[in-house]
């Protein structure tokens, strides 16, 4: 029989090769996203700058309309994430924060000029919605 001190190295290669190859789908890690409209939830942007510029902060301000058969859930926390289409750097993320009931607000700094993709999520107690708008961030 194998001591547990040879099992250790075997262990350590097993794990190292598993995390490496991506074990399961990477799905599984995160929470399901259900898309907003599905639902009936409806976000809507209302501040926005009409041409917004790269290293400039700009401010993001929706209105999130829930439907009544959702029986009005508490959104715990509202994110936007901002992804530039056709790059593969890193996404912007920030917390909004709420306004008034269903009204949220935060800032964001893009990076670069080009198409992005703002990720809307809310997190409610069981579920997390989504829903993206496409804006251009000019020089």
């Amino acid at each position: 029989m194998m001591r547990i001190a040879q099992l250790h190295p075997i262990l350590f290669i097993s794990l190292t090769i598993s995390v490496l190859l991506g074990c399961g789908n990477a799905q599984d890690a995160v929470h399901h996203v259900i898309p907003a409209q599905n639902e009936g939830i409806r976000v809507t942007l209302l501040h926005f700058p009409i041409q917004p510029r790269e290293m400039q902060w700009e401010r993001v301000r929706i209105d999130v309309q829930m439907p009544a058969a959702l029986r009005h859930p508490q959104i715990r926390v509202v994110r936007v994430k901002a992804v530039m289409q056709g790059m593969s750097m890193p996404a912007l993320e920030t917390d909004l924060h709420p306004l008034t009931h269903g009204r949220f607000e935060g800032n964001l700094l893009f990076t670069m000029r080009g198409v992005w993709t703002l990720h809307f999520l809310l997190a409610t107690g069981g579920a997390i919605y989504e829903q993206s708008h496409s804006i251009e961030v000019r020089a």
